[in-house]
Order: C-alpha cells, then structure tokens, then sequence
C-alpha cells in the first residue's frame, strides 16, 4: 500500500461512486422492487502499484427467467485521470473476480470458472491487451490467491476435489450447505506465476483460511486450523509462518483469524485477536499487532465502541488503516 493518503482517498471515493453508478438509481425518483432486480455491485477494489488504475468487480443480478441461479461479475478497470470512462477489462459469460495487479502492472491475475471444465482457477490477463491465459490447473480449483512480491509465485488456497457424487449432486442442483457441517479443508500450494507448476505446502490434515507473503516473499503469514467447521476456523484458528525454502511451518499466536497484514519492514503483523473475556459466549475481535517471532502482541481499540476488521498498514508503519463496523 505504498501510496499518498490523497490517491487512496480518490480510490476510495471513486468506488462509492461507481457503486451508486452500478445501482442505476434515478435521481429524484422512488426506488422500486424493479429497481432491486437490476442493481449491480461493485466490490473488490484492487489499486494498481502506481496509483493510477484500480481494478474491480462488478457484479450483473441474476437472470432466472434464463436459469441463472447466480450473478454474474466481471472485472472492470478505471483510469483516475480518466475516470468518466470506466471499462470492462476481464469479462465472460462465466466468473471473474479477486483482480490483483503484478507489481510492475504487466499483468492482473483473477479468479475465475471459465474453461472445459467450469472450475474455478488463477488467470492472468496482459494489461496491454489480449486474451486471458489460465495459470493454474488444481484437481480441487482455487479458493483464493495472493502474488508474491516479484510476482514469480502465487500462494493459492485449493480444496480436494469433487467425488463423483458430489459431482452429480451439483449437476441436479443439490448445492445446498448444511449448518454444521465440516467445510472443505483448504490446502495452501505455490505455484509458479509462469508455468503453473504448483506445490503443495501444508499438510493435507488442516485448513489455511488465508495468506499473506512478507515483504521479502520469503515467508508467508498464514491463518490455520486442523479442521475446516465453523466452530473450528472460529475458536481454534491460529496465526502461523511458513518459510519458502523448507517449508517449515511456525506457531505466532494462538487465537487469530483474519487477513494478516505485514508492516512494510516485515518485523510486524497485524491481524483479528480472539480475546476470550469470563462471562462472553463468543470471544471478541480484537485489531492486534505482533512481532514476527511472537513477542510483543498488542491490542487496540479494545474499548473503541464498535468493531474494527480487516487492518492494513498504512507506508510509514506507524499506523493501521481499518474498517469500521458499527
């Protein structure tokens, strides 16, 4: 997040007002149950390195009059010098989601179904032009992703593939969750940016809900748990290292989840703290800060009436950007 506050700003604002662009509401006229059926979101907002473009999501409502059960986004890109002309980058009539920029903006990486197979994997797209290229062939797809600093490796979250009865009952439309119920474990891979030669890098026996590469690309912070339920990824999620070259994995703190953010000298991390209080049926969030070997966890805004997620750090590392929940 190496940019001025101002550029942030205009970013920030610039999504609130694609959001109200996307919704096609009419000035000075009553929003209708018609209105609900053609909104379209906007989400996921990706700033290119330089500050000049931002990449996101805008999501077109479902069609089931032609038996779309879903919505259909696709990536879109804006020029903040040019912002009056906003147009699509990444679309199909499949998924495209989770735009992330190479940090020499040659390329933006996103998730997406499209392919023989409809399965969600990595692609990539040249920010010059052209088509989009898969990068990842997962049996068990791609959840999420996150590019390396040199943008040489993705770090990709996948599941185990489908059975064949899973398969069909997903072909009949059984594609309901039931509460309680174990989730799919998601394993972490690495996987090369060019070739797509992916590794897997955690034991197959627990779940990495989220990831994020150190400055230096050398380490990953990693939420895990040793199983994917609600219940677990929710009371016994835990933050952990993993080292790139022997893929040792190291305990930071229990009681994590979130997405962990480096500070830029990669000597801290901050991220969600569960702090467990007598008397609470569910321990609170708490924003947290913690060394990099372990030592020095604080917590902030623990009487700050609300709730603050999702921490990043701001360039100078002396603060943290947050969201406010009220």
């Amino acid at each position: 997040m190496k940019m001025t506050m101002k550029k942030a700003a205009c970013a920030f604002m610039l999504i609130s007002v694609l959001v109200a662009a996307a919704a096609g509401v009419r000035a000075k006229e009553p929003f209708t149950i018609g209105d609900m059926f053609r909104l379209r979101q906007v989400s996921s907002p990706a700033i290119s390195p330089g500050g000049r473009y931002v990449a996101y999501v805008v999501t077109e409502p479902a069609d089931t009059l032609k038996g779309q059960r879903t919505g259909n986004p696709d990536i879109w890109v804006i020029d903040l010098e040019d912002r009056d002309h906003p147009r699509p980058f990444a679309f199909s009539c499949s998924r495209e989601t989770s735009p992330a920029w190479t940090a020499d903006e040659q390329f933006l990486f996103f998730l997406s179904d499209r392919g023989e197979e409809k399965k969600t994997q990595v692609w990539r797209i040249a920010v010059s032009g052209g088509e989009a290229e898969q990068v990842t062939s997962l049996e068990g797809g791609a959840a999420a992703f996150v590019l390396s600093p040199d943008g040489v490796w993705i770090a990709v979250t996948s599941g185990r593939g489908l059975s064949a009865e899973e398969k069909k009952d997903l072909e009949d439309g059984r594609d309901w969750k039931v509460a309680g119920e174990d989730r799919t474990i998601h394993r972490l891979w690495i996987v090369d940016a060019d070739t797509g030669e992916a590794t897997p890098v955690t034991p197959e026996e627990f779940h990495v809900s989220s990831a994020s590469w150190s400055p230096g690309g050398d380490e990953l912070a990693i939420i895990t748990a040793d199983a994917s339920g609600s219940n677990e990824t929710y009371f016994n999620s835990r933050l952990e290292l993993l080292d790139i070259s022997d893929h040792g994995i190291t305990l930071v703190t229990e009681n994590a989840r979130g997405n962990p953010s480096w500070s830029n000298d990669g000597k801290r991390i901050a991220f969600i703290y569960r702090q467990r209080s007598e008397g609470m049926t569910l321990p609170a969030g708490v924003v947290a800060v913690i060394n990099a070997d372990g030592s020095g966890l604080k917590l902030l805004g623990e009487r700050h009436e609300g709730t603050l997620v999702n921490p990043v750090w701001m360039p100078e590392d002396d603060k943290l950007l947050v969201i406010h929940l009220k």
